[in-house]
């Protein structure tokens, strides 16, 4: 792990998020290195989620290209060039099929107590996903 990916990890397992995933994407996509796919605890802590670790990356003097994120949305994006950060709402992720995209890259798996993981414990996505209630 780089360093900027070691201080993500860290900080996602401080806040206490399971499924953290790096998936290197170097030789399936000429625009990114690597991708961080992480689920928050609720879809009410991505915000927070999202804010923790832009402060990690500006700490760090990251560039951060674009963030993609509504209120109440269930996924954030964090476009830094050459890597991207996903976080997602509990379910949100294993609905898209999102690690399926990349289960075919070199990855870790981690989760928040600190161990490195074989595979992901993704949750069920919701029956009902609207956020326009």
């Amino acid at each position: 792990m780089n360093k900027i990916q070691k201080l993500l990890v860290e900080k996602y397992q401080g806040l206490k998020l399971d499924n953290i995933a790096i998936y290197d994407v170097k030789n399936k996509t000429p625009l990114n290195e690597f991708i961080i796919v992480v689920t928050s605890r609720t879809s009410a802590t991505i915000a927070g989620t999202m804010e923790e670790t832009i402060r990690v990356l500006r700490e760090n003097k990251i560039d951060i290209h674009h963030t993609e994120y509504k209120n109440r949305s269930l996924w954030c994006l964090i476009d830094c060039g050459y890597f991207l950060v996903h976080i997602f709402a509990p379910g949100e992720r294993e609905r898209m099929k999102f690690d399926e995209l990349y289960s075919s890259c070199p990855h870790k798996y981690f989760s928040y107590d600190g161990k490195e993981k074989k595979e992901l414990e993704l949750e069920k996505p919701a029956t009902d996903v609207s956020y326009w209630k």
